[in-house]
Formats: C-alpha cells, sequence, structure tokens
C-alpha cells in the first residue's frame, strides 16, 4: 500500500511540473484585462552590456507582439535573482522570463511559480540546476568559443604566444566556452604557446588589471582570447593606459557588442562572434506565444546560430547595430 501511495505522489510531481513548463497562465483571463499580456523579465545583471542588450530586445520584441515587459535587475546577486522572481510572482504576471545566475538556486522557487499557473522561461543560458526543467533558449556556448578559437587558428602568426581571459568559475557557459578555446585553437594549433589564463568574471575592468599584470610579466604576447567583447576591449584599454603598442597583437571576443563592433571597425579587435540578442529575443517571444496559446506543452530548448565577425563582414554588422538603435 505505502509502495502505491509512494507511486502515485512520484506521478502527480512528475505531471505537475510537465504542466508548469507548459501553461499558460489562467484559462478565463491573461491577468491584465483587455490589454497586453504582462510579462517580467529578469537580467542577470544591466551592468553587463550583453544582458542589458538582451533584456532591451526583449522588451522591444515583446512590446511589438502585444505584451507589458517589466524589466528586474538580478545584479549579479543569487540571492537577489531568487528575490526577484517571488516579486515578479507576486505581481501576477502572465508569464515570467529569465536570465539565469550560475549560484542561483532557483529551480524550487521557479516550480512555486509553476503551481500557480505561471509558466517561465529562461534565457542565454540553462537553468544551472535542470537544463530541461523550463523552456529555454540559448546560443550554445561550446560553439561560441570554438567559433573564435577556429578564427584565431586562421589568423594567429606561427608559434604564437597567447594569454586567456575566462568569464565567471563555475558558470557552464565559462567552462564550454573555455572547452572550445582548447579544441578550436590550443588543440588546433601545436605551434600556439598559453602563456596564462585568468577568470575576469565578464568585467572590463577586471580584465584590464589583468592584461595590466601580464604587460609587465611577459615580453612577447601576441594573441587575447576573451570570453566577451567587454573582457577584449578591456585588454585593449590596458595596452592603450600603459603605452604599449598593440598593433600586431590580436584580440577576440565574444558577443558580438555594438562596442566590439566599432572596434573591429577601428582595427582594434581582431574578430568577435555574435551571439544575437535580439533574434534570441524573437525567439523567446515566439516561444513565449506558444506556450500563451497552448501550442508548447513541454519543455523544448531553441538554440540560435552563432556568426563570426571580422573585417569582411564588419560593416554589415554596423549596419546591424544601427538598424536596432545601438549605434548612432
Amino acid at each position: 500500500m505505502k509502495k502505491i501511495i509512494s507511486i502515485c505522489l512520484l506521478a502527480g510531481m512528475c505531471l505537475g511540473l510537465l504542466a508548469g513548463c507548459g501553461s499558460k497562465g489562467n484559462d478565463s483571463d491573461s491577468g491584465s484585462g483587455e490589454g497586453n499580456k504582462k510579462m517580467v523579465y529578469i537580467a542577470q545583471d544591466m551592468n553587463d552590456p550583453f544582458a542589458s542588450w538582451l533584456a532591451n530586445s526583449v522588451k522591444a520584441v515583446g512590446g511589438e507582439n502585444g505584451y507589458d515587459v517589466s524589466i528586474m535587475d538580478g545584479q549579479a546577486d543569487g540571492a537577489k535573482l531568487v528575490e526577484m522572481l517571488e516579486n515578479a510572482k507576486n505581481t501576477s504576471p502572465d508569464i515570467i522570463v529569465m536570465q539565469p545566475n550560475p549560484d542561483a538556486q532557483v529551480l524550487r522557487t521557479i516550480q512555486d511559480i509553476q503551481k500557480n499557473e505561471i509558466p517561465v522561461i529562461v534565457v542565454n543560458l540553462p537553468l544551472p540546476e535542470d537544463p530541461e526543467a523550463v523552456p529555454t533558449v540559448i546560443c550554445d556556448d561550446y560553439t561560441l568559443g570554438y567559433s573564435i578559437a577556429q578564427e584565431a587558428a586562421e589568423n594567429l602568426k606561427e608559434n604564437a604566444n597567447v594569454v586567456i581571459l575566462n568569464g565567471i568559475p563555475g558558470m557552464s557557459v565559462t567552462s564550454e566556452r573555455r572547452r572550445g578555446f582548447q579544441e578550436g585553437l590550443l588543440d588546433a594549433r601545436e605551434d600556439v604557446t598559453l602563456l596564462d589564463e585568468l577568470d575576469a568574471n565578464f568585467n572590463k575592468d577586471e580584465a584590464m588589471d589583468a592584461m595590466d599584470d601580464w604587460l609587465q610579466k611577459f615580453d612577447q604576447i601576441d594573441g587575447v582570447i576573451c570570453a566577451s567583447d567587454g573582457m577584449a576591449l578591456g585588454a585593449i584599454e590596458s595596452y592603450k593606459s600603459n603605452n604599449k603598442d598593440f598593433s600586431e597583437v590580436q584580440f577576440y571576443g565574444i558577443d558580438g557588442l555594438a562596442e566590439g563592433c566599432l572596434s573591429i571597425q577601428a582595427g582594434e579587435e581582431k574578430a568577435t562572434v555574435l551571439q544575437d540578442a535580439m533574434t534570441m529575443a524573437e525567439e523567446t517571444i515566439k516561444m513565449a506565444d506558444g506556450i500563451m496559446d497552448g501550442s508548447i506543452t513541454d519543455c523544448p530548448t531553441v538554440t540560435i546560430d552563432a556568426k563570426v565577425i571580422n573585417e569582411d563582414n564588419i560593416e554589415e554588422m554596423i549596419e546591424f547595430h544601427k538598424k536596432n538603435g545601438l549605434i548612432e
């Protein structure tokens, strides 16, 4: 008898989680009267350039498709992110979209939200606790790392010395991009020497500090491989502030930020790889529509393509950012 009860309870929990994946809020009215559907977007950290671009893209695309989007800022704080989820639930939105923080234990909070028939979508990186627990929109981080590493492998001179600036330790985005660096460059080019690597936490100032130290330590650096454009730009600023010639140094980043593209146009950053926040936002809104109309009832993962940006297509990308209002 106890065994039968346990099985029934487990089945009920599984059905509840599946219902949370495809739940469309309240059956009667979406909770926002005759107006637009109400979406809360929780950013990991609005001080991060890519997080800000993504949040504003979701707001813009959502607005064009019948959503009133409110943005909350998790401020790169795991506890804050949980608090933001609770606050979002209390506003009774039709749907919640969140950009996860690697150290935030949010799965239980998400499951509580789903029990209230408020669906949750995760965007930009998988939910660390369970990547299959919620509908997800991502750009594969290994592919991003591998793509920019391949670009570096094709362009770095023979017997090049390189350094690597990694992101936040413990994040899948960091480890997967680093794996891409390894296989796309270091394993592919045995003549390339890795002088050192440091965690700069996707932070421009920390990247500047790391580069300052390396400029004191190493006589010859030929390539700087970075897990984000922000860190690549920080490394470039370090060369400038130290009055060092960086005309022969190649800087590689990830994200395809407007500022990174302008740096490529100026002949400073060598290349980046686009993690297209606008396409990610469009797929997120499309997924939200599917959940709201009941056509999505499971927990799919949508992966958008990565695109290398270099001197060959930089003018196209400048126009892309101008069109989206990120470059005047």
